[in-house]
């Protein structure tokens, strides 16, 4: 057996695997034919075929992961149906434009109003222009959104 560039496992001149695949499923399973015990055989049949199915939903588990809430904050905003609204953020703030420095200031007039908080300013706008309904300051949507709109201004 020669070993190949980046650490992988020549069986001959023309075929390479990878050391963790041939570490993990195939030594066992040559081992369990050179044994030739059949229970051997089923079990590493069986941890082969669960490993296999298991990897995709391991893989998808950690790339979901990874969204911060920007992101999905993101995905409100971009969301007509968010709060039960009826247009998108969006729709009047095309990829989040005049609210650049939202993120920094104290204090917004919008709509013949005064509201004291990003998070009210965003309240304004579910309610009166997307014709949603009014999210908690602290749940986990306005923290999104709140979190997407700050992004902005980066």
């Amino acid at each position: 057996m020669n070993v190949c560039i980046d650490s992988n496992v020549c069986i001959d001149s023309n075929v390479c695997i990878d050391n963790k695949v041939f570490i993990t499923v195939l030594i066992p399973l040559f081992s369990a034919n050179f044994l030739g015990d059949k229970i051997m055989k089923k079990k590493t049949v069986f941890l082969i075929i669960i490993s296999t199915l298991t990897l995709p939903l391991a893989f998808t588990l950690a790339v979901a992961e990874h969204q911060t809430p920007a992101d999905k904050g993101k995905t409100h905003f971009n969301n007509p149906e968010f709060a039960g609204g009826k247009k998108a953020c969006n729709s009047c703030h095309p990829n989040g434009r005049g609210l650049e420095g939202a993120g920094t200031k104290s204090s917004f007039a919008i709509m013949g109003g005064q509201q004291a908080s990003l998070e009210e300013a965003v309240t304004m706008c579910i309610v009166n222009a997307n014709k949603g309904d009014a999210l908690k300051v602290l749940a986990t949507e306005m923290q999104e959104i709140v979190s997407y709109i700050k992004s902005l201004g980066k």
